[in-house]
């Protein structure tokens, strides 16, 4: 009996290994421009295979468009998937998120923040922009597919 119990641990325990190994090993493809709104304000980010990005967006304080420019960090081991961009001359600090795939040509990216330890660990609905893959040279599938 004990050896039953212990051979079927170990096959448990191996079945969860193999699980979470082929989750890590999936093939995201953040790369391209990516567009959508956050409180009716346009959005887009550019993640380029550099791993510089660019983030464009509207300033309502002076009703401008602001460009923010870094190099970004993501780490496809964790879940969610931790994002950092970097060396950000506009500012004097990093910006960090999460992200999710909701498939190849959608993103969720929580809110910002300017402290690794303060970066949100779950999506909201008043934390979360959707964003959808706008550059069809990175897009892995078409949507009328």
């Amino acid at each position: 009996m004990l050896r039953l119990i212990r051979i079927t641990s170990e096959f448990i325990l191996i079945s969860a290994l193999f699980v979470n190994c082929s989750k890590i090993n999936q093939n995201f493809n953040i790369y391209g421009e990516w567009a959508g709104s956050y409180n009716e304000q346009r959005i887009t980010i550019v993640f380029k295979t550099d791993n510089s990005c660019e983030l464009n967006y509207f300033d309502n304080t002076d009703n401008s468009i602001k460009i923010i420019t870094g190099e970004f960090r993501m780490d496809f081991t964790k879940r969610p998937i931790p994002l950092t961009i970097a060396k950000i001359p506009q500012l004097t600090y990093t910006l960090n998120s999460i992200v999710e795939f909701s498939n190849d040509n959608t993103i969720k990216i929580a809110e910002f923040s300017p402290k690794w330890r303060l970066r949100p660990v779950t999506f909201t609905k008043v934390n979360t922009v959707v964003l959808k893959r706008s550059d069809s040279k990175f897009n892995t599938k078409n949507e009328g597919e």
